[in-house]
């Protein structure tokens, strides 16, 4: 028998929570076969698992002892399982399969509530489809993983739409006297986003000390943590950077402004919905190099959302109001309203075509040459 293959009917095998998803099994057999049945598996899942040392006391003898142990932190839910019989079941005599290229469809539906897929270095949420040649005791299994995602309707989340900043100014201190402050600032128009929109970010620095900014950078950051339910709860976090900007720097005694675009590659929404053991989170961070390495680097972080659906941009209401739209002029209303106009009108009107007759007719365009 040659691999089994699973081939969805949608490119990239990447599907919608709450989707119907479709494909089919092919396989061929170099010679029959007695099995009992063809059972597909579907399953989605999250997983976490990490090492740590963790302080512990021991007590002997001579006393009380500390040390670090090395403890594993793990978790682990299912989401969903799924098992359906292409051909077959299990409580099927021996079926024969002959020789030859074999194709069996299946379809099943996805829960809407379940979070999107991701892979990281602690931890996944996966979905996975395995196809079972199932026989007396054991089988012929063929793996595969397929992605979801979990809709994140930016529109419904509260407050998404307002300006978003955050400002902060840092009194820099050499040992006990002050050399100034530095005020600085970071503003977008939204807070929320979609993979593959450029973020137009407003940074303000204003340096009112005597030494220089040498180096000025924002990027986009992506926050993930997660989350252990034995031995006991405890978080691992990873922090990513997915877009990076130089700015620039700036002298002492100097202020400026400037307005980076950041751009949002292909990323899982924010949150991963209805995944306790997972989360992600995105800012924006602002990074401010003083020249004096004594210094801290100053740093200003501002959350954002990333979403699959981006805000609905509506037009500007006018203020002003809207002239009502006039009915059609038919033959009937025409001639309403010429009857109702002063005859002494009609007779000025009809003297006036009479004079304008006689003048020869005015071009209204002069052509000019060149």
């Amino acid at each position: 028998m040659k691999p089994c293959s699973v081939i969805f009917d949608r490119p990239y095998n990447t599907f919608f929570a709450g989707q119907t998803v479709q494909g089919r099994i092919e396989f061929v057999l170099k010679k029959s076969k007695k099995i009992r049945g063809i059972l597909l598996v579907v399953k989605g899942e999250s997983n976490v698992s990490w090492k740590s040392n963790e302080p512990t006391t021991s007590t002997s003898v001579e006393g009380e002892h500390s040390k670090k142990l090395a403890v594993t932190f793990s978790g682990k839910q299912e989401y969903f399982r799924l098992e359906q019989y292409c051909f077959g079941n299990e409580e099927n005599e021996d079926l024969i399969l002959g020789s030859g290229k074999h194709v069996y469809p299946f379809k099943f539906i996805l829960p809407t509530n379940i979070p999107s897929s991701y892979e990281g270095q602690y931890g996944y949420v996966r979905y996975t489809i395995k196809v079972i040649l199932k026989k007396h005791y054991y089988g012929d299994e063929t793996k595969m993983a397929f992605t979801v995602i979990s809709p994140f309707d930016l529109n419904l989340q509260p407050n998404i739409k307002e300006i978003n900043q955050i400002s902060n100014e840092k009194d820099l201190k050499m040992a006990w006297w002050s050399i100034g402050p530095i005020y600085y600032s970071l503003k977008t128009d939204k807070s929320g986003f979609v993979p593959g929109e450029d973020i137009p970010v407003n940074v303000i620095v204003d340096n009112n000390t005597n030494t220089d900014v040498t180096g000025i950078t924002l990027k986009l950051q992506q926050t993930v943590t997660y989350t252990s339910q034995t031995p006991t709860l405890n978080t691992k976090i990873e922090e990513f950077t997915l877009e990076k900007v130089k700015i620039g720097s700036l002298a002492g005694q100097k202020s400026d402004s400037w307005t980076p675009l950041v751009k949002i590659p292909p990323c899982p929404p924010s949150g991963l919905n209805a995944c306790p053991l997972i989360g992600i989170e995105y800012n924006l961070v602002l990074a401010i190099v003083i020249n004096y390495k004594m210094f801290k680097t100053l740093k200003l972080v501002l959350p954002i959302k990333i979403g699959t659906e981006p805000l609905n941009v509506q037009p500007p209401v006018s203020n002003r109001q809207e002239r009502p739209e006039s009915p059609p002029i038919t033959k009937q209303s025409f001639m309403v309203q010429v009857n109702l106009i002063n005859p002494m009108i009609l007779n000025i009107m009809a003297i006036l075509t009479l004079l304008l007759a006689n003048i020869p007719a005015l071009n209204p365009y002069k052509i000019r040459r060149y």
